[in-house]
């Protein structure tokens, strides 16, 4: 051992200096897949958004993947030049305010800081949380069928006072500030306390019009897109709650065409310049996607059982204060 570390010594000392200054650092991801993927040519690639949007790093019940797992991958798309654009599958009923924002805020980059095209398929439904991820795309397609808008905000207080008298429960709550345990289950609200929740419901809620309004409202045709939303009260008008057939969000402006799937890749490479048939590449191995339902179907598998991650789901969101969540 001590041979081979005076070997390993001289070796480093002979080096010319010149070669250790010519010397290219370790390749970053982007620059990696980028040169593996590169002998397939530029292509597109398909992210999913399933289920509902949270920020644990884990899956949903869907199959889909964590908020956190998501903005990760559409990060990493920045420094991928052989990726020139997205496909956006996106099922999903909503979720967090702030895991939703995440993935926004990378989806909003790569179409206007990195010039990748952006085009949302919607499945069964892509409502509140599921719109405001898509409102940045440069295209969307729903199904006739699909469920969409559902442009809001909501929160619940659940207060049990009357049922802790019955059994006899007594609570001492000790604080730092009369706000502290605003929302106990302990006891009803009082009148600030609902001007405060009241007040960040209608934060978050104008955060999402606004969100919408700038992915969707347009004064001239682009990228196919008829002008159907021009300006912020027109998103207003749409934006109380309610949910939109895929027809109806096609001919109110949240949406731009009824399609499926491959109308969406085909689109994308078109916007791409890739023609109608691009390349698929899947962005974890470099490789061609040959199959997309096969591969859509293999990311969606797991061992946990689907109730096992609703039950999980719900227990993750029960102390989320504000949710961009569909939920009749």
């Amino acid at each position: 051992m001590l041979l081979l570390s005076i070997a390993v010594g001289v070796g480093h000392f002979l080096t010319p200096p010149q070669a250790v200054k010519d010397r290219k650092p370790a390749q970053e991801d982007g620059d990696f897949w980028s040169n593996i993927a590169g002998r397939f040519g530029p292509g597109i690639t398909v992210i999913k958004v399933y289920g509902t949007i949270s920020m644990p790093d884990k899956e949903s019940y869907y199959g889909g993947e964590g908020a956190q797992d998501i903005a990760d991958v559409l990060h990493k798309l920045r420094k991928r030049d052989d990726i020139k654009g997205v496909v956006l599958r996106v099922n999903s009923p909503g979720g967090s305010v702030g895991a939703s924002q995440e993935i926004f805020d990378e989806i909003r980059a790569l179409k206007n800081e990195h010039h990748k095209k952006i085009v949302v398929s919607m499945g069964d439904m892509a409502a509140s949380g599921g719109y405001y991820v898509s409102a940045p795309a440069n295209f969307i397609f729903v199904n006739p069928g699909t469920i969409t808008g559902s442009i809001g905000v909501i929160t619940q207080a659940a207060i049990a006072r009357e049922l802790i008298d019955k059994i006899g429960i007594q609570f001492h709550v000790f604080k730092s500030g009369a706000f502290k345990d605003m929302g106990s289950f302990a006891r009803p609200l009082t009148s600030e306390e609902k001007d405060v929740f009241q007040g960040i419901v209608m934060g978050a809620y104008d955060q999402f019009v606004k969100a919408v309004a700038e992915g969707r409202c347009i004064d001239k045709e682009a990228d196919g897109r008829k002008v159907v939303l021009k300006n912020e009260e027109d998103v207003r008008k749409l934006a109380d709650g309610r949910i939109y057939l895929g027809t109806q969000a096609v001919k109110n402006g949240l949406a731009d065409a009824e399609g499926n799937l491959f109308d969406a890749i085909s689109k994308c490479g078109e916007l791409a310049g890739l023609g109608k048939d691009p390349t698929l590449i899947n962005v974890r191995s470099g490789s061609p996607i040959p199959d997309i339902a096969r591969f859509l179907r293999g990311e969606a598998e797991s061992s946990t059982p689907a109730l096992a991650k609703m039950a999980e789901q719900l227990v993750s969101h029960a102390s989320v204060p504000v949710m961009y969540l569909y939920q009749p």
